[in-house]
C-alpha cells in the first residue's frame, strides 16, 4: 500500500517519495509530519527549488491549514521568491494557528523562534531595530543549534539592526564571529552572513572592510 510503501522511502531517506506515497495513501498528517522533520536539513542547504516542489504536493487549503506548511512557505517567500508581500500575509496566518495548535510546547516553541527570524529581517526594512534585535535574540535562544537557517537568519538581523541604531562596531564585531569561528557549517549560513556584514558596513563607508 501506499502508506507502507511512505514508511518504507523514509526510514530510507527518501522524504519526497515518502511525502508522495503518503499523500497518496490520503494521510495528509502522516505526509505533514516528514515535511515537518525533514525540511530543516534541506533549508540548511538552501535547497529552496526543492523545497517548493514539496509544498506544491498540497493543495492551498491544505498549506494554511497546517503550521509546518505554511511557516515553510514563509521561509521560501523571504528566501526563494521574495515575495513579501505574502510574506506578511503568511505569517500573520501561522501566528493564528500557533493560537489553536495541539502540536506540543517544544514544537511550539521552535516554530515560533522560525517566525521570530523571518520577523526580526522585517523589523530591519520597518525601521524597528530594537524590536528586531529582541526577536533575534528570540529566535536564536529558541531554535536547535541544527537549524541552522533558522539561527543564521537571526544572525543576519543583529548586523544591519544594531547599525540602525548607531551600534555598527557591535553589529560587525557579532557577525565576524560566527564567519572566523565557523560556528556555521553550511556554505550558505556562511554567505547570508557575508551580505549582512556587507548591509552594516555600506552606511558606514568602510571602504576597506568591505573589499576584505
Amino acid at each position: 500500500t501506499h502508506i507502507r510503501a511512505s514508511s518504507w522511502f523514509e526510514t530510507n531517506g527518501y522524504f519526497e517519495e515518502a511525502i508522495q506515497h503518503a499523500i497518496k495513501g490520503k494521510n495528509i498528517e502522516r505526509a505533514v509530519e516528514i515535511v515537518g522533520h525533514a525540511r530543516h536539513n534541506l533549508m540548511n542547504r538552501d535547497q529552496w527549488h526543492r523545497l517548493d516542489r514539496w509544498i506544491r504536493f498540497f493543495s492551498p487549503d491544505t498549506v494554511q491549514q497546517h503550521l509546518h506548511l505554511i511557516v515553510l512557505r514563509c521561509w521560501l517567500e523571504l528566501w526563494h521568491s521574495y515575495r513579501l508581500d505574502l510574506l506578511v500575509q503568511d505569517l500573520e496566518t501561522a501566528d493564528g494557528l500557533l493560537e489553536g495548535t495541539k502540536l506540543d510546547t517544544g514544537e511550539v516553541v521552535v516554530l515560533r523562534a522560525e517566525i521570530a527570524a523571518m520577523r526580526c529581517v522585517f523589523s530591519y526594512w520597518l525601521l524597528k531595530p530594537s524590536h528586531g534585535i529582541n526577536l533575534a535574540e528570540q529566535a536564536f535562544r529558541d531554535s536547535p543549534v541544527e537549524h541552522e537557517c533558522t539561527r543564521s537568519t537571526a544572525v543576519f538581523g543583529w548586523g544591519p539592526l544594531y547599525q540602525m541604531l548607531g551600534e555598527a562596531k557591535k553589529g560587525e564585531q557579532i557577525l565576524w564571529s560566527y564567519i572566523t569561528n565557523e560556528r556555521f557549517k553550511n556554505p550558505s549560513s556562511q554567505a547570508r552572513l557575508i551580505v549582512s556584514l556587507g548591509m552594516a558596513l555600506w552606511p558606514e563607508a568602510e571602504t576597506q572592510k568591505l573589499k576584505q
